[in-house]
C-alpha cells in the first residue's frame, strides 16, 4: 500500500478516522504501508504551509476582533521552520515505530531524463511531474516483491483519465510490463475513503455500537445533538457533493447552515483502527438544511433569471445576501467508539455530504446491515 503526498492534505500527523483506519489494517498484518522517501521528504513541506495558513487566520481574526473593541490579548504564533523541523523528526520516527516501510529513491539520472523528454506519464509537457516520477520509480520497484494499491488523487499524472481515475495510465501499465510484472500488478485508487470501502472489512463490534444506540436512549440522545451541532458547522469541501444553489452560474460566498431539521440518525459501519480499544463508527444523518450565502449583483442577477429557489436581500450596493429553501442532504460522519467503557470519544469527523439520492448515500445505506 503506497500513498501519495496528496492523501496527507488535511492530515499530516495521520491523527484523523481514515488514516488510523489504513494503519490498524497496517499494524494487524492484514497491509503493508509503504512511503516512497519523495513523499516522507514532502510531509514535512505540507505540514509547514498549513502551520503557515493557520497563523495568518488567526492574525487576520484577531485583527477584526480587536477592531471591534475586543482585543483579544497576545497571540503566540510558531515558528512555522521550527515547527517543520520537529514535525520532521517526529514523522520519521513515528513510521518507524510503526514499522512502515521507506521505499528509497529509485532510477537513474538518465532514465528520468528520457521519461521527461518523451513524456512518459507521470512526466507532462515543461518536465512537470519530476516528483511523482520519483514515486512512480519506487513504486516500480516494490512491484517486483508483491502487489502494490497506490492512493493518489493525482489523477492527471497517473490516471488514463478524469472519467477513469480507479485506472493507470497506459504508459504506466508499460512500464510494469517491460518489468516483466502483469499490468495490474499496481492498482490505482483516488482516495482512503474507497480503499477503505471497498477493500477494509467491518469490525466485528459494529453489533455492539448499533446495540447501544438502540438500548440507551441517553447515549443516542448525547450522538444525535453532537450531529445536530456539526450539521450547523458543516464545511463543505471539495468531495462533496451538496448543491446549495441549482444554478451553477452565480458564484456564491460565505456559505453557512442558518437551520437544521435532523430526520434520521443511524450507525451504518465500524472499522478498526491502531488502538485496540477503539473503533471509528460510521454514522449517517439525513437531515434538511437551510443554507445562507453571499453574492455580487451578477450572481443575484443570475439567479433571479434561473428562477432559482433562494429569497435575496441587497446586503450593499454590490452585495447580496441570499437564502436557500431547504436542501435534503446525507451526511455520513465518523466518530471514535470506546469498546471497554462504550463511550463515544472526542469530536466527530465529516467523512463526505452529498444531497439526498447521490450514488454514495444510496451506497452507504445498502452497507448498513454490514458488508461482505
Amino acid at each position: 500500500m503506497v500513498v501519495d503526498t496528496n492523501i496527507f492534505h488535511g492530515d499530516p500527523r495521520m491523527r484523523r478516522s481514515h488514516f488510523r483506519i489504513l494503519l490498524g489494517q497496517h499494524l494487524r498484518g492484514r497491509i503493508t504501508l509503504a512511503l516512497p522517501e519523495i513523499v516522507v521528504r514532502e510531509v514535512p513541506k505540507l505540514f509547514q504551509t498549513q502551520v503557515d495558513a493557520a497563523a495568518t487566520a488567526i492574525t487576520g481574526e484577531a485583527a477584526k476582533l480587536r477592531d471591534l473593541g475586543h482585543d483579544p490579548g497576545a497571540i503566540t504564533i510558531p515558528d512555522s521552520k521550527t515547527a517543520r523541523a520537529d514535525f520532521n523528526k517526529q514523522f520519521r520516527e513515528g513510521l518507524e515505530q510503526r514499522k512502515v516501510r521507506i521505499a528509497p529513491i529509485a532510477g537513474t539520472l538518465d532514465e528520468l531524463v528520457n521519461q521527461s523528454v518523451t513524456e512518459r506519464r507521470p512526466f507532462r509537457p515543461k518536465s512537470a511531474g519530476f516528483r511523482d516520477a520519483l514515486i512512480w520509480r519506487s513504486i516500480l520497484e516494490l512491484a517486483d516483491e508483491d502487489e502494490v494499491v497506490l492512493i493518489s488523487k493525482n489523477w492527471k499524472d497517473f490516471a488514463q483519465d478524469d472519467k477513469h481515475r480507479d485506472v493507470l495510465h497506459q504508459h504506466l501499465r508499460e512500464d510494469l510490463e517491460a518489468g516483466g510484472q502483469p499490468r495490474d500488478r499496481v492498482r490505482l485508487v483516488p482516495s482512503l475513503e474507497d480503499f477503505i470501502k471497498a477493500h477494509v472489512p467491518t469490525a466485528a463490534q459494529l453489533a455492539i455500537a448499533q446495540q447501544r444506540f438502540e438500548d440507551d436512549p441517553e447515549w443516542r440522545e448525547e450522538l444525535t445533538e453532537n450531529i445536530r451541532s456539526a450539521l450547523y458547522a458543516i464545511d463543505l469541501e471539495w468531495p462533496d457533493r451538496v448543491t446549495v444553489v441549482e444554478t451553477e452560474s452565480a458564484d456564491i460566498d460565505d456559505v453557512s447552515v442558518e437551520d437544521v431539521a435532523l430526520d434520521s440518525v443511524a450507525i451504518v459501519d465500524a472499522y478498526e483502527t491502531d488502538d485496540e480499544d477503539v473503533m471509528a463508527v460510521e454514522v449517517r444523518a439525513d437531515a434538511t438544511l437551510w443554507f445562507s450565502f453571499t453574492t455580487d449583483i451578477v450572481g443575484a442577477e443570475w439567479l433571479i433569471d434561473e428562477r432559482a429557489d433562494v429569497e435575496l436581500d441587497q446586503a450593499a450596493e454590490t452585495l447580496y445576501q441570499g437564502r436557500t429553501m431547504g436542501q435534503s442532504v446525507v451526511v455520513i460522519y465518523s466518530a471514535d467508539f470506546s469498546l471497554q467503557s462504550g463511550e463515544l470519544l472526542g469530536e466527530l469527523e465529516k467523512v463526505v455530504a452529498v444531497d439526498a439520492g447521490d450514488e454514495v448515500g444510496q451506497r452507504r445505506s445498502e452497507l448498513a446491515p454490514g458488508r461482505e
